[in-house]
């Protein structure tokens, strides 16, 4: 337990510069390039986490999951930005917030009860993946937005 805290306390600490650097990059990449990457590459890190039997993997996991995660919020809140304009970006950001905020809550119960039907967690995990896969192409063919 000592050990899984420290990778996610690790994480998170990693998540700070990964904020700075991805958004300081959008400026020329772009926001939803960037957007897509860094769900990608959070799907990719959970498999890092799963392989996490030798301690690279768990630094790996700690530098991929925890820039990518830093990143995701303000990237998002570019993206809305910039397909719905600053006006309407409280009113969807709330109605996005709803059905995350929902799966937020079942996510843990649901990894929990196939815990307990499989006796392990790779399922669970491999659903998380596939979530982050499938944002990340839904990013990826989303049409970027016409300049006005």
């Amino acid at each position: 337990p000592v050990l899984a805290a420290g990778v996610l306390g690790l994480a998170g600490l990693a998540s700070l510069p990964g904020r700075f650097i991805f958004n300081v990059v959008s400026d020329r990449f772009g926001a939803q390039l960037l957007l897509g990457l860094c769900l990608f590459f959070q799907g990719l890190s959970v498999f890092l986490l799963m392989a996490a039997g030798p301690f690279p993997f768990l630094v790996a996991f700690i530098v991929v999951y925890g820039s990518a995660f830093g990143a995701i919020s303000p990237l998002r809140a570019s993206v809305l930005a910039d397909h719905f304009g600053r006006v309407a970006y409280g009113a969807i950001s709330s109605v996005q917030g709803v059905p995350s905020g929902i799966f937020a809550g079942i996510g843990p119960f649901l990894a929990g009860f196939l815990y307990d039907q499989l006796g392990d967690y790779r399922l669970a995990f491999s659903l998380t993946a596939a979530a982050f896969f499938g944002a990340s192409l839904a990013v990826f063919v989303t049409p970027k937005p016409q300049p006005p």
